[in-house]
């Protein structure tokens, strides 16, 4: 894998590192062409007929694939790879995790969707039980719970535009990454009474509504961002400013 870090302001890169032996994390797009070879794959049909899955059970057959770790097998080497376990649901809707499908796997490249191996150690009963979250395939339901209502007759005490979030003298924006989940961006306070933020934050200003907003600031380079962080590189190779 090549790491690359790249200077936004100056739209160029400052670094180029390459880092044997690893590789990038797993994309949504890769997973599913993963998934979709998988369900062509005869062996894999094969497999799953040994274990009387056959016909219209195999759509609700859940095709789980993970990353795959390293543990030196010939079918690792020079590939970029996924591992593909399964789990039986009851129905579309049902608890995808709760009835494992044992014993067979398959081994997938990432790099061209092709299966290249569908391991089966040996027919495993699948658990029956499907373990559903849903209220009406449970048993009787506590009825000794006393009613709570939350209301807010006046509205919220926040609002929101776009990725802006404020709430009484704090303002925040928030984005998800698909790394690094929710990130919080800009955090700032303004203290009226002082007419300057908290220590940490920008100076703010009044706009037309009179609430208190960051004046906008130059966009910092990748590497000011890492070091205000003190986020260094991770140890899989992935770059660390996902969520900057």
């Amino acid at each position: 894998m090549t790491e690359v870090l790249v200077d936004v302001g100056a739209r160029a890169a400052s670094s180029v590192e390459v880092v044997p032996g690893a590789t990038p994390y797993l994309l949504i797009s890769e997973l599913l062409f993963a998934m979709a070879a998988v369900r062509q794959h005869p062996d894999w049909t094969a497999a799953m007929a040994r274990r009387g899955i056959e016909g219209e059970a195999l759509d609700r057959v859940q095709i789980d694939p993970w990353p795959p770790g390293t543990f030196d097998l010939d079918v690792e080497r020079g590939r970029r790879l996924s591992r593909v376990i399964f789990y039986l649901r009851s129905d579309t809707e049902d608890n995808g995790y709760a009835r494992p499908i044992e014993g067979v796997m398959a081994h997938v490249d990432l790099a061209t969707a092709e299966v290249l191996e569908i391991v089966d150690t040996g027919v495993v009963p699948v658990p029956e039980a499907r373990h559903s979250y849903y209220p009406e395939h449970q048993g009787p339901l506590r009825d000794d719970l006393r009613p709570i209502h939350v209301t807010q007759p006046d509205g919220p005490s926040f609002s929101v535009e776009g990725n802006l979030v404020h709430w009484q003298r704090w303002q925040v924006r928030v984005s998800m990454d698909q790394v690094e989940g929710l990130v919080l961006h800009d955090l700032a306070y303004a203290d009226p009474a002082r007419r300057r933020a908290a220590p940490g934050a920008a100076p703010c200003r009044a706009v037309g509504d009179g609430r208190p907003v960051r004046p906008h600031l130059a966009v910092a380079t990748v590497e000011e961002r890492l070091r205000r962080r003190r986020v260094g590189p991770r140890s899989h190779g992935q770059l660390a400013d996902a969520g900057l």
